[in-house]
């Protein structure tokens, strides 16, 4: 299977094609589509200042770059995680595999600018559809995110279900927790400082 043929089966037959490429693990394909598809994402949320914030008129290349290689860090621990969480559940998969199938399960946000192109299209009424169809990409990209796990990990959905959740909860804990412990800091040193 080639290149083409695992692009068009993420769309036509996702669970088939995310159980070869979890197979085969392509990791420099996996790379390029999800690179090629933040990019996508990333380059429609600069045009939108207000979604991207204030820094990306002065630096729209700086922006898509950050983005892109916090995107990457970002999917290559959260795999990590979700491998150590499948494991708990007798998960069959490996590292590259589960990175490998979910980096293919972005694909679909190469539709992004579709949406995009209706919102000018059709004026105000276009950005409530653009909305609508940047909402179903999304969803379309975590249903296809939930198939790779399953397949990578030889899972039942809700068991695959079940995997992500909890490792949600652990990196939510590993983000939250520093910054409650942070945040307390100042009344643990100084009682006092918060007494009226």
């Amino acid at each position: 299977m080639d290149i083409l043929d695992r692009l068009f089966g993420v769309i036509t037959d996702p669970a088939r094609t995310l159980q070869e490429v979890s197979r085969e693990k392509p990791t420099g394909w996996s790379f390029a589509v999800f690179s090629g598809t933040s990019i996508i994402a990333l380059w429609l949320t600069s045009l939108t200042p207000g979604e991207a914030g204030p820094f990306v008129p002065q630096s729209q290349t700086g922006f898509i770059l950050a983005g892109l290689i916090s995107s990457l860090l970002f999917l290559m621990i959260f795999t990590g995680l979700l491998n150590l969480v499948a494991r708990i559940f007798k998960g069959t998969g490996s590292y590259w595999g589960i990175f490998s199938a979910l980096a293919f399960s972005h694909f679909p946000r190469i539709f992004l600018p579709i949406g995009q192109l209706v919102g000018v299209a059709l004026g105000e009424a276009g950005n409530v559809l653009s909305g609508l169809v940047s909402f179903a990409i999304s969803l379309w990209v975590t249903v296809l995110s939930v198939i790779a796990l399953r397949e990578s990990q030889g899972f039942s959905t809700g068991k695959a279900i079940l995997t992500w959740v909890l490792a949600f909860v652990v990196l939510a804990l590993v983000i939250v927790l520093p910054i409650i412990f942070l945040a307390g800091l100042p009344v643990f040193e100084n009682p006092g400082l918060f007494t009226p």
